[in-house]
């Protein structure tokens, strides 16, 4: 999906959100798609960008069939709830297996990577950062070693993230 249209989208959902008795956004999901993929898909709820939190970063990743993701680091340290799915991170070549329910502490400065580990079923995991306070503090760096898969595994070929998903009793 194209930057000017995820913006968009992004505006919208901000524009149409709901506003709680302290005057507070809430952030509605019902427009906010998925992007990136082939093998690994976000959808951001509150990012730097927005202006809506001014110490977290939220979003959701959903990992295709036997999907992985870059290999890269960053300062920031990252809190990923395992909603569905098993699966497994190296965080600085060591294996950390991961099912539903599970959280896997991705800490700062570490080299890691995520992966799904069915061939068949997809993963999904809410992830929480103080991206925005690193940044406030000019301290964000962040280095890709190993760049996104361009091409979708053999098992997951024509998977596509579930956007509009209501049954989220996983």
């Amino acid at each position: 999906m194209g930057e000017a249209l995820r913006a968009n989208l992004r505006q919208g959902a901000i524009d149409d959100g709901a506003k709680d008795g302290q005057g507070i956004a809430l952030q509605q999901h019902k427009d906010l798609l998925f992007n990136d993929g082939p093998q690994s898909f976000s959808k951001h709820f509150v990012e730097p960008v927005d202006g809506l939190a001014q110490t977290l970063h939220v979003h959701l990743e959903e990992y295709g069939p036997g999907g992985r993701t870059q290999k890269h680091g960053h300062v920031n340290e990252a809190a990923f709830y395992i909603l569905d799915g098993k699966g497994y991170e190296i965080h600085d070549g060591v294996r950390y297996d991961w099912s539903a329910g599970d959280v896997a502490i991705v800490h700062m400065n570490c080299v890691h990577q995520h992966f799904n580990a069915d061939p068949v079923k997809p993963a999904r995991a809410l992830v929480m950062k103080p991206k925005p306070m690193i940044l406030f503090m000019n301290l964000m760096f962040q280095q890709t070693v190993v760049p996104r898969p361009k091409e979708p595994t053999p098992e997951g070929a024509g998977f596509v993230p579930r956007h509009f998903e209501e049954n989220y009793n996983h």
